[in-house]
């Protein structure tokens, strides 16, 4: 019976996932706008067909032939790469998903190329000591192109979760927005839309239209035309960071469990799981590098710009900045609570894993005192220094 059970959900699956694959051929996917948190073990990666309307960009489909499920370890789902549309953002609300248009950005090899730009990477002080998460901006081009992409400080996804809190009015943990809420009918047809008068001032350049909000937003969290809002990133740190943002598990549990017991039973390096620790803990010594702050604010305070201006002809909107004030310091308390949490976690899982296997004779465990001592080191660091509170 168990048999006959599987079998029949095997096929059930099979001929899914053929439906499926026929309507995305075909065309006749019904509409919707994936992106949003990322998943604990995958998240889905594709291009965006912009609508060639310029009045009404939540007419946006997906391009069908781009869908692309990507792994969780396969950090290429959330880096940044630069071209407008890479990646899909999207304010998820109970009746449907709006999608969000990130603005153009300089992609790490062109920062190569250009003259105008801090050359400063964000790297690790020691990228073979596990034990050391602190980094360092290191100053001139990176000898490892690929290895390096473009980092906004203030994440690009900060935008669809702060949309969604104004729709709820509370933030996505329940904290107050300051009885601000937003109507996901208003946000849908104000926000990115042409609904600013022309009058405003000019802001970016290219594929910019300053009567639109979610451009003047996005322009300032760092395009080509804010340049100086933007740095390079070694590419594992940008992966992290993106994680942390969106609230998930820096690495899902399922496969730091499992990387803990291939170091155990099967002889493998300890690196996978030492490697992710390090990682979500070196985001926390990036944001706190005096230049990252420095610019930080004053990103901070141009997106503030931005949200005053268009409270100011929006009436729909007019209590979008208090709503923005009361939604960042709960949302970095948030995340800054979590992956402190996981970390701490991390460490008493692999210690208790450690002491179960002590007597058992399958254990290969190899680096033992070094790893307990990587342990130690991250543990003791969550102690302070993982704030994310800006003035």
């Amino acid at each position: 019976m168990v048999s006959d059970a599987r079998n029949n959900v095997t096929v059930t699956i099979f001929l899914a996932l053929v439906l499926t694959s026929i309507w995305y051929t075909a065309g006749c996917w019904p509409y919707q706008a994936v992106a949003g948190p990322l998943s604990e073990d995958l998240v889905v990666s594709g291009d965006v067909s912009r609508s060639s309307s310029e009045g009404n960009r939540h007419e946006v489909a997906l391009n069908q032939t781009s869908l692309i499920v990507l792994r969780e370890d396969d950090n290429s789902n959330i880096v940044e790469r630069g071209s407008r549309g890479s990646r899909r953002l999207a304010a998820r609300f109970p009746a449907f998903e709006m999608p969000v248009d990130e603005a153009s950005y300089p992609s790490a090899s062109d920062f190569e190329k250009l003259k105008d730009v801090e050359k400063r990477v964000v790297i690790y002080e020691d990228e073979d000591d596990f034990s050391n998460y602190r980094v360092k901006l290191s100053p001139g081009r990176p000898h490892i192109k690929n290895k390096y992409v473009t980092e906004h400080i203030l994440e690009l996804q900060t935008i669809p979760l702060f949309l969604e809190a104004l729709e709820r009015g509370t933030t996505k943990e329940g904290g107050s927005m300051g009885d601000v809420q937003i109507s996901a009918s208003d946000l849908l047809k104000y926000w990115n839309t042409v609904s600013l008068p022309a009058s405003v001032e000019s802001i970016g350049s290219g594929d910019v239209n300053k009567r639109i909000p979610n451009d003047r937003i996005f322009q300032q969290l760092g395009s080509w035309a804010a340049r100086s809002a933007l740095l390079l990133a070694d590419e594992e740190i940008n992966a992290y960071k993106a994680r942390i943002w969106q609230g998930v598990d820096p690495q899902a549990k399922t496969k730091f469990k499992a990387y803990v017991r291939a170091w155990i039973y099967d002889g493998e390096d300890p690196d996978p799981f030492l490697r992710a620790m390090r990682a979500t803990r070196a985001v926390f010594s990036y944001m706190q590098q005096p230049d990252v702050k420095k610019k930080w604010e004053a990103i901070v305070n141009d997106v503030e710009r931005e949200l005053e201006l268009i409270a100011e002809h929006i009436p729909a909107f007019k209590k979008i900045l208090w709503g923005w004030d009361n939604f960042l310091p709960k949302f970095l308390a948030d995340r800054s609570k979590k992956a402190r949490h996981w970390i701490l976690w991390g460490v008493d899982h692999v210690f208790a894993e450690i002491e179960e296997a002590q007597n058992d004779r399958r254990a290969t465990m190899k680096d033992q005192n070094d790893v307990a001592e990587v342990l130690h080191a991250l543990e003791e660091s969550t102690d302070k220094g993982m704030e994310l509170e800006f003035e």
